[in-house]
């Protein structure tokens, strides 16, 4: 029987397949998430003469990373994310994180002294307006009343002109 590399690729294996449950141990997880990691397609496995699956070592590892020996029962979690390139990874993306915050804190900083500064200077600006406004409403106190003669039409003051002649 050709495993599923031989067959969509023509490759020839040089290790040997694992068996659902090989697949298991060997990934630290259950039969039941590597048989429906399969469903879904995220893994790839064929089925021998018998309908057992086999799984290319290559292709479990590409999915789940190799369980530790010795550690699986202790700590799941260290099984599948406890490696030295996850540990290292996880404190590159961790000290990523603290500098994205400072950054983010700092811009913070940055909007707020611009919202102060624009508050300030709409009030300047309000200030400079009654300023302005006061400037003008004085200088129109300081006209000159009319005449009691002005507000008067011309048939009045026709009318008045003609008496005093």
């Amino acid at each position: 029987m050709l495993t599923l590399a031989e067959h969509r690729f023509g490759m020839k294996r040089n290790t040997m397949a694992y068996s659902l449950g090989q697949a298991a141990k060997a990934a630290g997880i259950s039969k039941t998430s590597l048989h429906r990691a399969i469903n879904k397609g995220r893994l790839s496995a064929a089925k021998n003469d018998n309908g057992a699956y086999e799984i290319e070592p290559s292709e479990l590892h590409r999915v789940y990373p190799p369980a530790a020996e010795g550690n699986s029962a202790a700590n799941p979690n260290l099984v599948r994310y406890g490696t030295q390139e996850t540990l290292a990874e996880t404190e590159v993306l961790r000290r990523e994180v603290e500098l994205l915050r400072e950054r983010l804190d700092d811009k913070d900083g940055v909007i707020s002294d611009l919202r102060e500064r624009l508050d300030q200077s709409e009030q300047e600006r309000r200030e400079k307006d009654r300023q302005l406004t006061a400037l003008l409403t004085d200088q129109r106190q300081q006209v000159e009343p009319l005449p009691a003669t002005a507000g008067r039409g011309f048939w009045a003051r026709f009318a008045r002109g003609s008496r005093s002649a």
